[in-house]
């Protein structure tokens, strides 16, 4: 028998200096990773030219662990069916392998041959040597056979059955389910590529976006392929997807994809089953998902189509009184900020003050009456009567004050009640006109209607168990469902976890976590920046980070900074030593803008 090579799996080689700096970027991830965005297309503009991996051949001198070690290396090139994998596999079950998008995302792949080669039996009327190759790992996640994303980590143990006819090995058995690629997380982003699926708020009034991804342009992934696998991930919601009961799909349990026509820019989707009983409302909400799912451009992919029109049982329906529907359309279903907010503050009076474009900073509240403390954090929430909400210190903890922005001298008073809990850590607003703040590294909700405290449950982490973590800040998307978490570990570590908000009021909980902005060192504040993207600020600088697990982008210098605060491009603002600085473009160039405090963005 051949002499045996080291049981690790060989670096992937890729034809791109590119793939490389991407591959040495991402470092270990918790979630899948993606690249660092790029300038956004257009539908009808060229996609950004994928990265292809150069797949290892059969070779004689191959022994049973180097076949298993290049069938997982040739399993990312899907040229051709997967034409590079197939030939490290016996005859028979060439013909019969069916692999697809599915995919498990795995580090630490060790294989080890665990049964020697035993025989020679008779295989298919030739003399074989038969041997069984085990691969241990740690799967971090899956990818279903339609793209979406499910946080499923484990420790699998996958059984390779292997023969040898004459001087060559191949496998005869694949791990069960057999069509289940097999990729590591460096691996997985050269060859998958970033979309997202829109699903809807519990209160039907805007879309959230939930990770999906695609096998890159120039794969298998045709415009047809990708539009008609993410309308089937949308005709079948899955509920292991972190976002969970939080979010909702409007297509009914049983509908059926009919068909996929791609004619230029526009999508034909054909649907039946049970979308066809449907009513008109619900049969819209369907349709916005769809033609904001296919028209998007997010994490700068070019989007699948610039325009979409739904069929029924090959009848064309119109929405809104049209027939093809186009993002302009839809964009306001997606939550996100607007441009030119002003920055509310601390002055450093003491005063609640604000700083508009093009404005000077002044003073919004009234001087303090004699004895009257200053708040010690503040947040502002968004829409055209934006609330207040500030804390103060005291003896009994945390005590919140909250009205509309325009009646500072007038505002509520409610505790958090835990007695002794120190000072609030984190406030903040969502859309839905609840006021978050994190006391005694707990999460409370104060609802609208009363605004008593209520604690919310911490969400378990990926691996399941009870969660063993503090939280210090918490931000709320724009879209009122997802929430980003800066929480402390046992071990003292700092992370940032995604989780999201299922029920209201006294019954709020959060759904499970994920972790994103992996290899992030020391994390000590964040922000929602975009519905995609979270700022995040860590060894005196910033990052943009994806919420799909993307790699944590560097977004400018952030010297002495403590807490930062963000609503897009131009619009992000840090304070530190006494000293408010705020953006002066995209590029996120930080110039000093006033003097006190935490600094809130309207969100």
């Amino acid at each position: 028998m051949a002499s045996r090579r080291p049981p690790t799996l060989r670096p992937l080689a890729v034809i791109t200096v590119a793939a490389l700096a991407v591959l040495l970027a991402s470092g270990c991830a918790n979630i899948p990773t993606v690249g660092r965005p790029t300038q956004v297309k257009g539908a009808s503009e060229q996609g950004q030219p994928s990265v292809q991996p150069v797949p290892p051949v059969p070779e004689a001198s191959m022994n049973e662990l180097d076949v298993v070690q290049s069938f997982i290396e040739a399993s990312a090139s899907f040229t051709n069916h997967h034409a590079a994998a197939r030939a490290f596999l016996d005859p028979k079950l060439q013909r019969t392998w069916r692999p697809g998008w599915a995919a498990a995302i795995v580090s630490g792949l060790t294989p080890h041959v665990s049964k020697q080669a035993n025989g020679p039996v008779n295989l298919n009327g030739a003399s074989a040597l038969l041997a069984t190759v085990k691969v241990t790992a740690h799967q971090v996640a899956t990818i279903s056979d339609v793209g979406r994303y499910i946080n499923a980590p484990a420790s699998p143990t996958l059984k390779f059955q292997l023969a040898r006819v004459g001087s060559q090995w191949r496998i005869i058995g694949l791990p069960s389910p057999s069509s289940l690629l097999l990729l590591t997380q460096a691996v997985f982003q050269e060859v998958y590529q970033p979309r997202n699926l829109y699903v809807w708020a519990p209160d039907g009034r805007s879309l959230v976006p939930e990770p999906a991804f695609a096998p890159q342009e120039g794969t298998s992934a045709s415009a047809s392929t990708v539009a008609r696998n993410l309308v089937e991930a949308l005709a079948n919601p899955a509920q292991s997807s972190w976002l969970g009961p939080a979010t909702k799909s409007a297509f009914p349990r049983g509908t059926k994809v009919l068909g996929i026509d791609v004619d230029g820019q526009n999508v034909m989707v054909n649907l039946g089953g049970a979308a066809a009983k449907v009513g008109h409302p619900q049969l819209d909400q369907m349709a916005e998902q769809l033609a904001v799912t296919l028209t998007s451009n997010s994490y700068s992919q070019p989007a699948v189509a610039g325009s979409v029109t739904i069929e029924v049982n090959g009848r064309v329906r119109s929405v809104g009184g049209r027939t093809t529907l186009g993002p302009q359309r839809f964009e306001h279903l997606v939550p996100g900020f607007d441009h030119g907010l002003p920055l509310y503050y601390i002055g450093s009076s003491g005063l609640v003050s604000e700083l508009s474009p093009n404005l000077p900073p002044h003073a919004i509240q009234k001087p303090l009456a004699a004895g009257q403390h200053p708040f010690r954090l503040i947040a502002v929430s968004g829409g055209s009567a934006p609330q207040f909400g500030g804390t103060l210190t005291t003896s009994r903890g945390c005590d919140i004050y909250y009205g509309p922005l325009t009646r500072l001298s007038s505002l509520r008073h409610s505790a958090i009640p835990i007695a002794h809990s120190g000072p609030c850590t984190s406030v903040g607003w969502d859309s839905h006109g609840n006021l978050w703040a994190v006391a005694g590294q707990a999460v409370w909700v104060l609802p609208p209607s009363g605004r008593q405290p209520t604690e919310v449950p911490l969400a378990a982490l990926p691996g399941g168990g009870p969660p063993n973590y503090k939280v210090e800040a918490l931000s709320v998307a724009p879209d009122g469902v997802r929430v980003a978490l800066l929480i402390r570990n046992h071990d003292g570590s700092r992370q940032v976890v995604l989780t999201a908000i299922v029920g209201n009021g006294a019954s709020t909980t959060f759904s499970s976590a994920v972790t994103i902005g992996a290899g992030l060192t020391d994390p000590v504040a964040l922000s929602w920046y975009d519905a995609d993207h979270v700022m995040v600020l860590a060894k005196s600088q910033l990052y943009e980070v994806p919420v799909n697990g993307g790699a944590p982008v560097p977004a400018g210098p952030a010297p002495g900074a403590r807490s930062v605060t963000a609503a897009g491009p131009g619009q992000v603002a840090t304070w530190g030593s006494g000293e408010i600085l705020t953006s002066t473009g995209p590029n996120q160039s930080q110039q000093p803008a006033a003097k006190g405090s935490s600094p809130t963005y309207p969100g």
